[in-house]
């Protein structure tokens, strides 16, 4: 029995907090992710007040080139769920190599294919040594055979969803398409960025279209 009077010695050390990025999150974060969205602001004043759900927007605004605010690892940590920090994923307001895991799902088509090497090089900045990546993206490739089926079956829905899934939905300026992957296009992106142990998996339908999904390492 350990006296009452006497400080007790900690056996064992306290797993650190591994942080989580859901990059391109929108105006919800995964549980358990720190999110990263451009446009969250705009998304979330234009929910009705009922769906709104509570979300800590840090910061409020992007930073200016060159002297912006910085996330420090010690600042993630401490940030409660759901948060999103309000940035561009080509310019990321985090320190360099603070991050243990990054999602990006269905938010590398939405830029322009120039800015899509610099995302990559920002996840690989960000991210700590070890650290590992999911990213999923439409299959360009099988979304577009999976719009020549409708057209060629003569679908009156063509025009909807089948052509959404190439072009995006376009209901703002956020959800326009601008590029689009193939496996090879995403591997050889990936690893020439610099990435390790890059894995994929085809023919994953995801967001009722089929996707690509990508996992390594840096």
């Amino acid at each position: 029995m350990v006296s009452p009077t006497l400080p007790r010695k900690r056996e064992w050390t306290l797993p650190q907090m591994k942080i989580l990025l859901d990059v391109g999150c929108g105006p919800f974060p995964l549980d358990g992710y720190i999110g990263l969205d451009p446009v969250v602001r705009a998304k979330w004043e234009n929910k009705n007040r009922q769906d709104r759900k509570m979300v800590t927007r840090f910061p409020l605004l992007p930073p200016k080139s060159g002297s912006g605010f910085i996330v420090s690892r010690d600042q993630l940590e401490l940030m409660t769920f759901p948060t999103i920090i309000t940035g561009s994923m080509t310019q990321m307001p985090i320190a360099s190599g603070v991050v243990d895991h990054i999602c990006c799902s269905h938010a590398l088509e939405h830029l322009d294919k120039h800015e899509v090497p610099r995302a990559l090089a920002e996840f690989y900045r960000v991210l700590a040594p070890g650290g590992s990546f999911m990213i999923e993206v439409p299959d360009l490739v099988a979304i577009c055979e999976l719009y020549a089926k409708h057209v060629k079956e003569n679908k009156p829905d063509a025009r909807d969803w089948p052509m959404d899934t190439i072009f995006g939905n376009q209901d703002d300026a956020g959800q326009y398409h601008k590029t689009g992957f193939t496996p090879r296009i995403l591997r050889n992106m990936l690893e020439t960025t610099g990435f390790k142990d890059v894995r994929l998996k085809c023919d994953v339908i995801s967001h009722s279209q089929p996707c690509i999904v990508a996992e390594g390492v840096k």
